[in-house]
């Protein structure tokens, strides 16, 4: 963990509102767990994460084996060592390897991350700390306050419980892609 993007444990006091995709309390991966196998992998514990999500949903073809470890193993084999880029292509690479069609759609605006949120769309997020530092995270959700700061909750790679990035704030710039599997569009 190199950099500072502005990720904090919880919301802070005042009113907002939060609104989060199903399934938000899962045993997310870490890249911790891989760090004796991998180097610079935010990407591929994103795309684990990613795969751990929709299984929770039904798909559960995703988890190789049902076994975690597995799946991270196995999605590093596409997606590799970072800096990754074009990691959407290789998320549905991997997908399509499990029997799935990750569907793609670039999200650059705030009201376009809430937007495909609010389809029940996760979004895989890249965020730069510094020039040449870069981390991936998975968006699970989004906070709105009524004074106008805004959040996304994220699961960042680095802990196994959910944390809040907040909009602008802690990195340079962020890029993110939405991504669905049309078996499991639900609107929150």
């Amino acid at each position: 963990m190199k950099g500072n993007y502005g990720f904090v444990k919880s919301l802070p006091e005042g009113e907002h509102f939060l609104r989060l995709l199903p399934a938000t309390d899962l045993p997310w991966f870490t890249t911790y767990r891989a760090n004796d196998i991998a180097n610079n992998h935010c990407g591929a514990v994103m795309v684990t994460n990613l795969a751990l999500y929709y299984a929770s949903l039904g798909a559960d073809n995703l988890i190789v084996n049902d076994d975690i470890d597995k799946t991270f193993i196995a999605v590093h084999k596409v997606v590799g060592n970072g800096p990754v880029f074009n990691l959407g292509q290789k998320a549905r690479k991997y997908f399509r390897q499990r029997g799935y069609d990750l569907s793609l759609r670039s999200a650059a605006s705030y009201s376009a991350l809430k937007s495909a949120l609010n389809a029940g769309n996760p979004l895989g997020l890249i965020l730069a700390s510094t020039l040449f530092d870069w981390h991936w995270v998975l968006a699970l959700g989004w906070a709105q306050y009524a004074e106008g700061d805004n959040y996304l909750y994220i699961i960042d790679g680095w802990n196994s419980s959910p944390r809040y990035y907040r909009i602008h704030r802690g990195s340079l710039w962020l890029q993110a892609t939405s991504y669905s599997l049309d078996i499991f569009t639900t609107e929150i």
